[in-house]
C-alpha cells in the first residue's frame, strides 16, 4: 500500500518500501521505521543521525546556513530584493517546467514564485527552520510565500519518493551544501520520469577558460559584482582577478559551509543518466539544464 499525500507517492527514504498511515505519522511496511507527521501534509523523512560522521561536517554546515539565513531574513525588504536578484535570471527556465516539480533543498519554497500556474510543487529540505519562518513578511514581493506548501523534511541523498514520481526537479544553490552530491544526482534520476528536466544551480564553481573569455559570462559576472548579491559571485571580484586564479593555479574560492564540486565530477555523475540540454552562467552561477534519459 502506498501513502499518497497531495498526489505524490511517498516511500521510505532508506529501503524505498511502502508506507502506511499510523498514529502520529507513517510507517514503513518493510523496515518498520515510523516517520513523524509535521502537519498539513508535511512529514519528517530525515535519516536519523545523518551527517554526524560523514566527513564533511554536514551538521555544522547546516547550522551555519540556518544562522546565516536567520540574520539575512531579519530585514525582509532587503532580503526580498537580494533573493529576487538571485532568482530572476532563472525565471525563464523555471517558468517552462510543467506537471509535478521537486525542489531539492528548496528552503522556504521561493521557487514557487517562478513556476507556471497549476504546477504541483514539493519541497524537500533538511531544515525545519523554514516551517517556522514567517514568509508573509516578504509576500508583497513574493505572493506565493503567503501560502502553505508541501514540505518534506529530508535530504537529496535519500529522497522519499517512488521512481518516476516527478516531471521536473530543481536544485538551486543546495548541492554545495550536500554531503554526497553524487547521490543527489542518482536520486533525482530515480524519481524523475524519463524525459524529465533537472535544473541544477551551483555555487563556488571555477570557470573554464572559455567562460572567462565569453562576453556573456563576463556580463553575468559584472552584473553580480555591481549588485553585490547574496551569494558568492561567478568571479570573486573581476575578470582580472579570475584570470589570476587560473594563471597561478590557485584553488577557487569556497564558502566555509560549502563542499567543493568540480565540473569533471558532474560529467561523471550525469553520464548514462542525463543529457545536457544547456550549460550556462545565470546571474553569475553555473547552471546545468539536464534531461533525464
Amino acid at each position: 500500500m502506498n501513502y499518497i499525500p497531495n498526489k505524490v507517492i511517498i516511500v521510505c527514504p532508506f529501503c524505498k518500501g511502502s508506507l502506511v498511515k499510523v498514529s502520529g505519522g507513517i510507517r514503513c511496511d518493510h523496515c518498520d521505521f515510523i516517520f513523524s507527521d509535521l502537519g498539513g501534509g508535511c512529514f519528517d523523512m530525515m535519516p536519523p543521525g545523518f551527517g554526524t560522521t560523514d566527513g564533511t561536517n554536514w551538521g555544522d554546515r547546516l547550522k551555519e546556513m540556518e544562522d546565516w539565513y536567520q540574520d539575512f531574513l531579519a530585514e525582509p525588504s532587503q532580503a526580498a530584493s537580494a533573493l529576487a536578484h538571485d532568482y530572476e535570471p532563472l525565471a525563464g527556465a523555471l517558468g517552462e517546467l510543467r506537471g509535478s516539480v521537486l525542489d531539492v533543498g528548496g528552503g522556504v519554497g521561493l521557487t514557487r514564485e517562478y513556476l507556471a500556474d497549476g504546477v504541483l510543487y514539493v519541497d524537500v529540505d533538511p531544515s525545519l527552520s523554514w516551517l517556522a519562518m514567517d514568509g508573509a513578511r516578504m509576500a508583497d514581493r513574493f505572493p506565493t510565500l503567503g501560502h502553505r506548501f508541501q514540505f518534506i523534511r529530508g535530504i537529496g541523498e535519500y529522497l522519499p519518493f517512488a521512481p518516476s514520481s516527478f516531471d521536473a526537479a530543481v536544485s538551486c544553490w543546495s548541492l554545495n551544501h550536500a554531503s554526497e552530491p553524487r547521490k543527489v544526482f542518482d536520486e533525482v534520476y530515480r524519481v524523475l520520469k524519463p524525459g524529465g528536466r533537472f535544473i541544477a544551480v551551483l555555487e563556488d564553481m571555477a570557470p573554464q577558460w572559455r567562460d572567462i573569455m565569453s562576453k556573456t559570462a563576463k556580463r553575468s559576472a559584472e552584473r553580480m559584482g555591481r549588485a553585490r548579491g547574496t551569494r558568492a559571485n561567478f568571479f570573486p571580484g573581476s575578470v582580472k582577478e579570475a584570470l589570476s586564479y587560473k594563471l597561478l593555479n590557485k584553488p577557487w574560492p569556497l564558502q566555509h559551509d560549502h563542499i567543493r564540486i568540480r565540473e569533471a565530477e558532474i560529467k561523471q555523475w550525469i553520464k548514462g543518466h542525463f543529457l545536457l540540454l544547456k550549460r550556462d552562467w545565470k546571474g553569475g552561477f553555473l547552471t546545468y539544464d539536464l534531461i533525464r534519459i
